[in-house]
């Protein structure tokens, strides 16, 4: 059986890596485990082809047989979609100098938000795309769905509120919460929690039964919450204390009514991403103390260890579990971008990828895993090998400019 990997360049700054099974005679796998239990390992193949042009990518998603990358480039396009994992047309949302931050797809419908003409855009097959007015002046960050409501959160600058809900993706309304911005949303066990920035009121956390009234909870002190995930009954919230020697973690087990915090990356870290699988959670940060521990994992949310990753100096923005594969991705000052995990968690194992620059979203779909960040090298096109399994094929397609 063979396989290809490819990266499809988006601009000098930015990669796609993507490992895709191209074999008919591969046997029929029922879940995503049989196949990512293999750590891929990551090279460098050949030249950005588009050193000419600075470009970054924000998030990716897959959904309904399709992935959608959302991002900024110097010129108009700031969006390339895909059907396999490896050719990629460019798409234009946001407008010249716009930018896509966050991306998802459920109950039929492809949801972007971030920053342009109009801050939320809705699709049915992710080629057409239909522009939503919401945040004013201000940009959209994060957008989930739930119980059949989509919620996103943001800068409503301009008179636009933080966040926005919708029955339909067609039209939205404003709800009241965070004194600046929200930043991240999620839902589980019917229940809304969003989190961002109040302000410096010291509410950096609301949470809601119904998506459109909100309450805010006291976390992280003047900081503010970056990231916010639920599994087992619990939530888990990850962010800045501002006081440089406060929790950066909270947890509920009561649906968002009561937070305890923990400290983890040292004097002042941050947590950016938190996610839950296979009975672990993890989260990838920054530890300012100089210990090179950016990743902490826990298998009840309120106990952690730290994890060697990234690097002395180095960022984990962002971590991704499916069947027995963590897959995490950042800033490593050493250049291996992305991290895998095997063991749920315990012993991570770089990947040299996106050059000295930065990765800042993965996610996987139809046996695919789909890496996306910065390259802020000329080198942006890598292959990767799934041991026992794959014979490498080399494959490349710069039509994402």
């Amino acid at each position: 059986p063979s396989a290809s990997f490819m990266t499809s360049i988006m601009g000098r700054n930015s990669g796609i890596l993507s490992i895709q099974n191209e074999t008919s005679n591969l046997p029929s796998y029922s879940s995503p485990s049989s196949l990512l239990t293999f750590a891929p390992t990551f090279q460098l193949i050949q030249n950005d082809p588009f050193e000419s042009t600075t470009t970054f990518l924000n998030a990716v998603a897959y959904g309904n047989g399709l992935w959608v990358a959302v991002g900024e480039t110097e010129g108009s396009n700031d969006m390339c979609i895909s059907t396999d994992g490896v050719n990629w047309t460019a798409r234009t949302l946001f407008g010249s100098g716009g930018e896509g931050t966050a991306v998802t797809y459920a109950n039929n419908l492809w949801v972007a938000v971030g920053d342009g003409v109009n801050n939320i855009y809705t699709s049915t097959d992710g080629s057409g795309w239909t522009g939503r007015s919401a945040f004013g002046t201000g940009i959209g960050n994060d957008v989930a769905y739930g119980s059949n409501l989509w919620v996103a959160v943001g800068q409503g600058n301009g008179g636009g509120s933080n966040i926005y809900y919708s029955s339909n993706g067609t039209s939205w309304t404003g709800a009241s919460a965070f004194g600046t911005a929200g930043i991240s949303v999620a839902y589980g066990n019917g229940y809304w929690v969003a989190v961002g920035d109040d302000g410096g009121s010291g509410n950096n956390i609301y949470i809601s039964a119904d998506g459109q009234s909100w309450s805010g909870k006291s976390a992280f002190g003047t900081g503010e919450a970056n990231a916010v995930a639920y599994g087992n009954g619990k939530w888990v919230v990850g962010g800045r204390d501002a006081t440089g020697g406060g929790s950066n973690i909270y947890y509920s087990t009561d649906n968002g009514t009561n937070w305890s915090g923990v400290t983890v990356f040292n004097n002042g870290g941050v947590v950016n991403n938190i996610a839950y699988g296979n009975g672990v959670w993890v989260a990838v940060g920054k530890d300012e103390s100089g210990s090179g521990t950016t990743i902490y994992t826990s298998k009840e949310g309120s106990n952690w260890v730290g994890r060697s990753a990234f690097g002395v100096g180095g960022t984990g923005s962002n971590v991704f579990h499916t069947g027995g594969l963590w897959v995490a991705v950042g800033d490593d000052t050493n250049g291996s971008n992305i991290y895998t995990s095997t063991d749920n968690g315990v012993t991570w194992v770089g990947q040299v990828a996106f050059g000295d620059g930065v990765g800042t979203s993965v996610a996987y779909g139809d046996r695919r895993i789909v890496a996306v960040g910065q390259n802020l090298s000329d080198k942006d096109i890598y292959y990767a090998f799934i041991y026992k399994r794959v014979v490498l094929l080399e494959k490349s397609k710069e039509d994402c400019p």
